[in-house]
């Protein structure tokens, strides 16, 4: 019997074509994880879009202000405190979840998501300054009661001075503002 060594592929055809595939592989890979960024982002956007209608309808107690610290959506949402008391009333008080339309907005954002938020009160003749600033992938989305929707490019932030480079007024001494 005599073996017919010319069936069959080389070790070298083998490898070659290991390795076309494992270069088509990387560049599908990559491309979904930006497109998942993407994804996020949109969703991002969408959701702190919905808030504004949401903050509109929040009647607040008269008297409080306040600014939040940056949440990690995936830590929790948590309301903000006055003089170190946490605030009744806060736009994600989270006593009732179900109940808080706010809370149950901010809490579907992607888990990775940090968000950051303000709500003036305190004068009874005003309906209320606000702001709901949440990062992205590629940065960071504002939106305030004043109609105002701006998209930072650059470091996505996780502190509440990253949120505060990327939107200068988003504070209780700049007005509540994304501007």
């Amino acid at each position: 019997m005599k073996i017919d060594l010319k069936k069959g592929f080389t070790l070298i055809e083998l490898l070659v074509v290991l390795v076309i595939i494992s270069v088509l592989a990387s560049v599908i890979l990559a491309y979904l994880g930006s497109a998942r960024g993407k994804s996020n982002d949109a969703k991002i956007i969408s959701q702190v879009g919905q808030m504004t209608p949401q903050g509109f309808l929040f009647s607040g107690a008269i008297g409080t202000s306040y600014v939040s610290s940056a949440y990690k959506v995936s830590s929790g949402i948590t309301g903000a405190a006055v003089n170190g008391t946490p605030a009744s009333g806060t736009l994600f008080n989270a006593t009732s979840p179900s109940l808080n339309s706010l809370y149950l907005l901010a809490s579907s954002l992607p888990g990775n998501t940090y968000i950051y938020y303000g709500w003036n009160g305190a004068d009874p003749n005003n309906t209320g300054a606000w702001f709901f600033a949440a990062s992205t992938s590629t940065g960071a989305f504002c939106n305030d009661n004043k109609g105002t929707k701006k998209i930072f490019t650059g470091t996505s932030p996780t502190t509440v001075a990253g949120f505060t480079v990327a939107f200068s007024n988003a504070t209780a001494a700049g007005g509540y503002r994304c501007d």
